[in-house]
């Protein structure tokens, strides 16, 4: 199968449940956790099988 006939097979937007948490410490340093779940099927081929996307995301930074 090619790459054209096979991204017929897919959904070209995701929609996206996200939560999230963020802690600020010593008044300049924060770090972060979001998890986000995927609300609509990404694979249209078969309505009964479910395929979802999944992304955890952490993150650290320092405030100015």
């Amino acid at each position: 199968m090619n790459s054209k006939n096979a991204k017929k097979n897919y959904n070209t937007l995701d929609l996206t449940a996200v939560v999230g948490l963020s802690y600020t410490f010593a008044e300049h340093f924060v770090v972060s956790a979001r998890y986000g779940l995927g609300i609509t099927n990404v694979y249209k081929e078969d309505p009964e099988e479910i395929h979802k996307n999944s992304v955890i995301q952490l993150g650290v930074g320092y405030k100015f």
